[in-house]
């Protein structure tokens, strides 16, 4: 049986220390993964004021505009392939549900100089609701961690989902939309089917009781 020199007993060293830190490693990049796909700010957390240096597609809605609104944010950037792969998809929920109280808002951390690019962005993405430039600050208080990140914000201003999150867009939007409080006026279709100047029925009483 020969022997091991002194050297190869180092260097077997060498490989079980570097065995180890492969394994930390691995051990390490698993965890940031799972970490980075928590897609941010999580469900059931209250969501920041949405705040941006400027907006371009015009000015953002106003708290009375979003009170009782679900709210779609959508964090993207103008050099970022996958914000661009997804702008359609996003373009689809946009149409779908516009009409239907549900406010979309985007935001970016570029800041104005490079405006140019992000608005070349929006328009060939076909992306038209309002979005918020230089917005970083409410990024980070959003915990974003990638782009494009997207959350469902419900009408009590509660994260409803997040890409970390299980199921789809729709049918986070979908969920919301059900804890949305029906109003006690009437709807605009209501109102439109009732003839102008009609008159308002005298309430029927009993002869015999006079």
């Amino acid at each position: 049986m020969q022997p091991v020199s002194i050297d190869q007993r180092f260097l077997m060293l060498l490989r079980r220390v570097g065995f180890c830190s492969l394994c930390l490693s691995a051990v390490f990049l698993t965890t940031s993964c799972r970490q980075a796909l928590n897609g941010g700010l999580d469900m059931g957390e209250f969501a920041p004021p949405i705040e941006a240096a400027g907006w371009l597609n015009g000015e953002p809605p106003t708290d009375a505009e979003l009170a009782g609104k679900v709210i779609v944010v959508d964090a993207w950037a103008w050099w970022c392939g996958p914000c661009r792969h997804e702008a359609p998809h996003l373009v689809e929920v946009y149409n779908k549900y516009k009409d239907h109280g549900v406010v979309f808002i985007g935001l970016t951390p570029e800041g104005e100089e490079t405006l140019p690019k992000s608005q070349e962005f929006l328009d060939s993405t076909g992306v038209s609701w309002p979005n918020g430039y230089g917005a970083e600050e409410t990024l980070d208080k959003f915990n974003t961690q990638f782009y494009p990140s997207v959350w469902v914000i419900g009408p009590d201003r509660r994260i409803v989902w997040n890409y970390g999150g299980s199921g789809s867009l729709e049918q986070a939007i979908e969920k919301a939309l059900r804890s949305v409080k029906p109003t006690a006026s009437k709807s605009a279709t209501e109102a439109a089917m009732e003839p102008a100047g009609a008159a308002v029925p005298e309430p029927v009483t009993d002869p015999a009781a006079k």
